[in-house]
């Protein structure tokens, strides 16, 4: 099994190389352990999860001022919300409440630039429980009038639809939320914007012949420990109808994304990572500069014209709202120690003391519970075997 999987990921990782994937993906849940991507595990019903996601990255001559440079700065802000309304269903609202790519002829997007609305299905295991499937579906709803921006996905001003196919290996099956993981995401994603003008120009408009759409897939390992989480992730998406001649973020590129999620306390996490621009930084958009401009799709910044950045910095607040026990304090569930002197109470005991996912321990408990009976059933069959051997000497 070990083998097979090394090399389903290492398809998977040339495959996304090759394929130029591109820009940045939003973030659809706020339970995710990853940045980029989703596993495939979902949390246990109940559980209400809130999530602030920061990314920016900036260019030091973006524009040029009176006396120095001015610099290029892109920063996005959203706030997510899940909740797990049962152990395999999760529901996701996504508010992107701050975007400035600080334009100097443009105000930032604020209150509001758009929701983004989802569905996941997951935690469904299979292959003795190392493997789990899960499925996410997500619906864009732009709320600002603003769209085909420079440095940010695009967007046609149209309400977009995706749909995710996640799948997650585990190394220890018992524990997975403790363990080793890999996941990988394949999904495909249309703009609906058609008919839809991108054109910075009100009185030129220009609009879109057929819809956009795209493939989106990434790659991830994910090694957690009881208080520090690290990741790796190769994502982005190659665009099957790719948009219009003048929109932005019209590539297909590649990102990594590297990072560590700090773990100080059990109801709060803190994420830094960073995305880091691999292939794709050819432009492809079709600008039309001068003051002849027909659509004011213009080559930015002006200064050191850059399609897309070369890198981002993230940082994230993930608070676990509910359950109301996770406020208190939880013991790994990999300290536990079983030991062939443990007698039943103490088992039950230190089993107990785990309390961060209810359902899982009662599972362990159970699990643990028939594998002693087993034990003991052994041993009572080899007794009898050895007074047997007794009574024929």
């Amino acid at each position: 099994m070990g083998n097979r999987l090394l090399i389903l990921i290492a398809v998977v990782f040339i495959f996304v190389l090759n394929c130029n994937t591109a820009q940045s993906q939003y973030v659809y849940t706020a339970s995710s352990r990853f940045v980029r991507l989703q596993e495939a595990l979902t949390p246990q019903s109940g559980h209400l999860t809130f999530y602030n996601h920061l990314d920016l990255s900036t260019s030091s001559e973006g524009y040029v001022g009176v006396q120095d440079f001015i610099a290029q700065w892109i920063v996005r802000n959203s706030m997510v919300m899940d909740y797990s309304v049962t152990d395999n269903f999760l529901l996701a609202v996504n508010a992107n409440v701050y975007q400035d790519i600080h334009l100097l002829s443009e105000e930032a997007s604020t209150p509001l630039d758009h929701l983004i609305l989802s569905a996941k299905l997951g935690s469904y295991s299979f292959a003795n429980d190392f493997f789990y499937i899960g499925f996410l579906t997500s619906v864009f709803i732009p709320v600002s009038d603003y769209n085909n921006i420079y440095g940010v996905p695009y967007t046609g001003g149209g309400t977009e639809v995706g749909f995710n196919i996640l799948l997650s290996y585990y190394a220890d099956n018992l524990f997975p939320r403790e363990s080793l993981c890999f996941t990988i995401n394949l999904g495909y994603y249309n703009y609906f914007d058609k008919d839809n003008s991108i054109s910075h120009k009100e009185t030129n408009p220009y609009y879109v012949s057929q819809n956009s759409s795209s493939i989106n897939y990434g790659l991830g390992v994910k090694y957690p420990t009881e208080t520090l989480d690290l990741f790796l992730e190769v994502w982005g998406n190659t665009f099957m109808q790719q948009p219009p001649a003048i929109a932005y973020s019209r590539e297909d590129m590649a990102y990594a994304t590297l990072g560590f999620k700090v773990k100080p306390i059990s109801f709060a996490s803190f994420t830094l990572a960073g995305d880091f621009l691999i292939s794709g930084d050819k432009d492809e958009t079709l600008y039309d500069d001068g003051i002849y401009s027909v659509y004011h799709i213009f080559q930015l910044p002006t200064a050191s014209p850059k399609n897309t950045p070369d890198w981002r910095f993230v940082f994230g607040i993930q608070l676990n709202i509910l359950p109301l026990n996770q406020l208190t304090a939880s013991v790994d569930p990999r300290a536990v120690e079983l030991t062939s002197e443990n007698q039943n109470a103490d088992i039950i005991k230190k089993l107990e003391d785990v309390r961060t996912d209810k359902t899982i321990t009662v599972k362990k408990i159970d699990e643990l519970t028939q594998k002693r009976k087993d034990i003991e059933k052994n041993l009572q069959l080899l007794r009898q075997i050895l007074k047997d051997s007794s009574s024929e000497k």
